[in-house]
């Protein structure tokens, strides 16, 4: 029985190697082939659903305001470039319009410049 499946393992792979040694130039990339995040509408009814349960019905009741909009920012970019290897300062700066307004976004359903914010990041990997 050993035999048998050595025989179908070597009759399932020859296919594949011989595809793979027939692979000889290198796939490339280009920005043009990342992946684009948008927000969808199921994404708002995501946003405003959680929004109100940590706001109204979590054991520890959040404010959404100003200063834990400056917290939910901090805690993104450290999502985004938790290394610090790919953010610039300018870029710091580019994404500090948004700081004090992660609490109207979430207050809306809206969470397009948190996107943007994701995009930009991923540009730069690429780049990098």
């Amino acid at each position: 029985m050993n035999m048998w499946l050595k025989c179908l393992a070597g009759l399932t792979l020859a296919p594949l190697l011989l595809i793979a040694s027939e692979q000889t130039k290198p796939v490339t990339y280009t920005e043009s082939d990342l992946p684009l995040l948008v927000q969808e509408s199921q994404h708002e009814r995501a946003i405003l659903r959680i929004t109100d349960i940590f706001t109204q019905v979590h054991y520890k009741p959040i404010q959404l305001n100003d200063q834990f909009s400056e917290k939910i920012f901090e805690r993104y970019l450290d999502m985004l470039d938790y290394n610090r290897q790919i953010l610039l300062q300018s870029d710091i700066k580019l994404f500090s319009k948004h700081q004090k307004n992660f609490d109207n976004y979430l207050k809306k359903g809206k969470l397009d410049d948190a996107y943007s914010m994701f995009q930009h990041t991923l540009k730069l990997r690429f780049q990098r």
